[in-house]
């Protein structure tokens, strides 16, 4: 029987996010009709239906042109003293830039751009409570929800209290900024700085400082971000946008946004303050939030981070094992440089992150133990040109690591699952080699088949023995029959081809 030539369809726009997802899929067609072309509008996750792809990965990003292994550069090392929970940048007129983090027992550390290490901050506690900043005026204040205010001292490392008058700081929840006012809110009202001095919160029609009801909101307000053109206001059963009016004795206009849903916690919103839209987990689902509007995206990942369950892949013994959790999978938006939705999540603890490149609309996944996902961007006060040198994790012992996306880099290292590959419906091939364009020959590297006899099941994977290596590509053989297959790639790799060689067997 002649072999069959085949190239691995390695430019999806998304992947099964759980691996019992993905259906029976085949390289001849045939009669298969997955959907009617001529009845439905086709858009490009269209064009993948039934084609054999990437099923699982983990340590791996998309490309333009596939997917490569990534790995983590440490730049601060693990502080021995508690357990860290969250991290806050915070930065000064001067381009001074600094890290605010916060442990699970509410002690408060900082990082400055040339600190080697976490310093704890004496005499501040944020023990259960939320952390939020604004900077207005040329400084930046940090607030303690229920605590109160700070200012922080770059040299001292120390935060300094601030009383912002007018208001009962045990009753604000957090504070935000727009159009050069400090915004204070609680639970059910706002308040609205003076425009003279923004620590003075006294209503008067001299200074311009106001407060009141949040008009059109369902619920408590549970946090506020800052976006271009204004401030949404996020509560719990929907979301309000307050926009500048340029009136300074009635400052701001509100109107409910529609098609929002609303927010259980600070953690499921996205914080990019040079955008006109954020990123939000509501209750309708992951979408995207202008001051006009809201719409539902990425609606896999709804579904999947609104589930009870989630997958790992143990890179020993080539096993899958589901985590399954009693409410729903934990989880926490964040956005680097404008160009990554990093969307944390965990059972007790994120140990996951799914990485959508919004320039490309593509998926990626990291496997990395973490508290939080932040930008980075204090080493040695440089501004990267690149987003890609600015992800950056926070480890609960304070570590911090940034993603290293270097195709050269020597602690690259992931896993990859494409699959199935089955020719026809009715008929078992013998899986003869693969070949796998971009891996050095000194780099660590390592290529199995995960079979299935029955075409949805995986049987124990098989390893390929090694025929040829040289340059920039690498070729394995196998000569194992299945009803279909699975090709599992581990170590360090720039997939960008991946091409099989099958005889059919006979039927199943």
């Amino acid at each position: 029987m002649a072999d069959i030539v085949y190239r691995a369809n390695l430019s999806a726009k998304s992947f099964p996010l759980l691996s019992e997802l993905q259906g029976r899929t085949v390289i001849l067609k045939g009669s298969d009709q997955n959907y009617v072309s001529n009845l439905v509008v086709k858009d490009e996750s269209d064009k993948d239906i039934g084609v054999a792809q990437i099923f699982y990965a983990h340590n791996v990003v998309p490309t333009q042109n596939g997917y490569k292994s990534v790995g983590y550069t440490s730049l601060i090392s693990a502080s021995g003293t508690g357990i860290f929970s969250s991290v806050f940048p915070i930065y000064s007129a001067t381009q001074q830039a600094a890290f605010i983090a916060v442990t699970t027992t509410g002690a408060v550390y900082v990082l400055n751009a040339d600190d080697s290490g976490w310093t704890a901050v004496p005499s501040v506690s944020a023990a259960g409570e939320s952390i939020t900043t604004a900077f207005v005026a040329g400084q930046m204040y940090i607030y303690i929800s229920h605590v109160g205010c700070y200012t922080y001292d770059f040299t001292g490392r120390t935060l300094t209290p601030v009383t912002l008058t007018g208001l009962e700081p045990t009753a604000i929840v957090g504070i935000t900024t727009v159009a050069g006012y400090l915004v204070a809110y609680a639970a059910d009202t706002i308040a609205w700085s003076s425009s003279i001095d923004v620590t003075d919160f006294t209503p008067s029609l001299a200074t311009g400082a106001g407060s009141g009801s949040l008009e059109g909101v369902k619920g408590n307000i549970v946090t506020a971000v800052q976006v271009y053109g204004g401030v949404i206001f996020f509560a719990s059963k929907n979301a309000v946008a307050a926009i500048y009016s340029g009136n300074s004795r009635y400052p701001f206009t509100f109107a409910e946004i529609t098609g929002c849903g609303g927010l259980v916690s600070g953690d499921y919103v996205s914080y990019d303050v040079n955008s006109n839209s954020i990123y939000a987990y509501t209750t309708a689902g992951l979408q995207s939030v202008s001051v006009r509007q809201a719409s539902t995206i990425f609606s896999d990942i709804t579904d999947f981070l609104s589930g009870s369950k989630f997958e790992d892949f143990d890179e020993l013994t080539n096993l899958f094992s589901v985590i399954s959790v009693d409410v729903a999978v934990k989880k926490k938006l964040a956005v680097i440089a404008s160009r990554y939705l990093v969307i944390s999540y965990g059972q007790d603890v994120f140990t996951h992150a799914l990485v959508v490149d919004l320039a490309v609309k593509q998926y990626g996944k990291l496997k990395l133990q973490h508290a939080d996902c932040f930008e980075y961007n204090l080493e040695s006060q440089i501004t990267y040109e690149l987003p890609k040198k600015s992800m950056a994790f926070l480890l609960p012992s304070g570590e911090l690591r940034i993603v290293d996306f270097d195709i050269d880099s020597p602690n690259s290292s992931g896993v990859l699952i494409c699959g199935k590959y089955q020719y026809t419906r009715t008929r078992m091939t013998t899986l003869q080699g693969v070949e796998i364009e971009n891996v050095a020959a000194a780099d660590t590297f390592s290529m199995h088949t995960l079979p299935s006899l029955n075409g949805k099941d995986l049987e124990p994977a098989v390893a390929g023995f090694l025929a040829e290596t040289g340059g920039q590509i690498r070729s394995y053989k196998f000569r194992t029959t299945a009803l279909n297959h699975s090709i599992l790639l581990k170590g360090k790799f720039n997939a960008t081809s991946l091409v099989l060689t099958l005889t059919v067997h006979g039927a199943r």
